[in-house]
């Protein structure tokens, strides 16, 4: 398998990884606005994601994102 070489990163990607960014759009967000989204899981993660469903309270949206917002 050939090696791939990593690209430096540099300009505002780089001040955003190190903390120190700059005018981006997650800074005027808040965490009041919940926006949904759809992803696409392997089989196995799903299944279980689903048997948490069905043997909790929770739905599978309402379990990621109680491990995503904590």
């Amino acid at each position: 398998m050939k090696r791939v070489p990593k690209i430096p990163v540099s300009g505002p990607e780089d001040r955003f990884i190190k903390g120190q960014a700059g005018q981006f759009p997650c800074n005027e967000a808040t965490e009041r606005v919940m926006i949904p989204f759809n992803s696409r899981l392997p089989e196995p993660l799903h299944l279980k994601l689903r048997y948490i469903a069905e043997n909790t309270p929770l739905s599978m949206h309402a379990f990621v994102c109680r491990l995503s917002c904590s």
